[in-house]
């Protein structure tokens, strides 16, 4: 979800828990993009596979590309079930398989 605080951060997995959720450390994991003013210079140092699980696979890689993403060309191949993506500064990450039932 993009954040409404700033135009130049997204934000993934963000939600507003309760005190009791807090305390009781039941909070999932939440992942903020922000954008940088320097380029990238070297090879990512973490790379991130998601699993979608609320939608498909190809409606996953379609809202990411809505968000700024690109498809990228790391040598998969294309017989492969995953997604190699590109955020707007190069850093890949992998969009995989869904968990929807169905």
């Amino acid at each position: 979800m993009r954040s409404p605080r700033r135009e130049r951060q997204v934000e993934i997995g963000s939600w507003v828990p309760t005190v009791e959720e807090v305390r009781a450390r039941q909070m999932p994991p939440t992942l903020v993009f922000i954008r940088v003013p320097e380029v990238k210079t070297v090879k990512n140092r973490l790379h991130l596979d998601v699993s979608p699980i609320d939608r498909s696979t190809e409606n996953e890689v379609s809202r990411l590309l809505g968000l700024g993403a690109t498809r990228a060309d790391v040598g998969q191949g294309t017989d492969r079930n995953w997604v190699v993506m590109a955020d707007p500064e190069g850093n890949e990450s992998c969009v995989l398989r869904t968990l929807v039932q169905g």
